[in-house]
Order: C-alpha cells, then structure tokens, then sequence
C-alpha cells in the first residue's frame, strides 16, 4: 500500500513549495541574491522528498540527514526569514520534519 502525505503536511508543504518570487534586481546584494538562492534549496529539497513518500525509492538516504540540518539552518536564517515570513519558515521547517520522518518510517 502507497503512504500518503498527511493533508496537513501536504498543506505546509505546498504553502512553500508555490511561493514564486522574482529573481532578485541585478543591483541588489548578495545577501539578496543568497536568500533566494536558499528558498530555491529549500523547496527543491522538500520536492525530493515529497516524490520519495510512498514511492519504490522510499526511505531514508545516507544524506538525508544533513540535508534535513541544512534546510534548518537555511530557514532559520534571516535572509530566508525577510525573504517568506517566519510563517512560510516555520511551515518548511515542520513540512521537512514531517517528510523526513515518513521516509524514516519508510
């Protein structure tokens, strides 16, 4: 039987995997251009692993453990934080959590 992502899991997920912003402007700093580089880190990350649940590839990757302390240092940094929200954040941080643990649970 395929495992599903629970409704509220796949709610904070995709709250972050469809926010679009625009590329920074060509002037603006790095730590602009960082931020947004981070957010598209972060939501490539949780895609990965959103296609992983419940598939034949399921389960936990040796990697997938720095990946997971990644995204959390990424998201907790200001510039991700001033880029989406501490809302948009907090719900990539407990989506990741929640992904981790269903591959975990394999």
């Amino acid at each position: 039987m395929r495992r599903r992502i629970p409704r509220d899991v796949e709610a904070r997920y995709l709250r972050v995997v469809h926010l679009r912003l625009p590329m920074p402007d060509d002037d603006a700093s790095d730590d602009d251009w960082d931020a947004w580089a981070d957010l598209q880190h972060v939501q490539a990350l949780l895609s990965g692993w959103a296609g992983r649940v419940g598939s034949r590839h399921s389960g936990l990757r040796d990697d997938d453990s720095g990946y997971l302390r990644e995204l959390h240092k990424l998201t907790s940094s200001p510039g991700v934080i001033h880029l989406v929200g501490d809302e948009a954040a907090a719900d990539a941080r407990a989506a990741a959590d929640a992904l981790f643990n269903l591959l975990a649970a394999g």
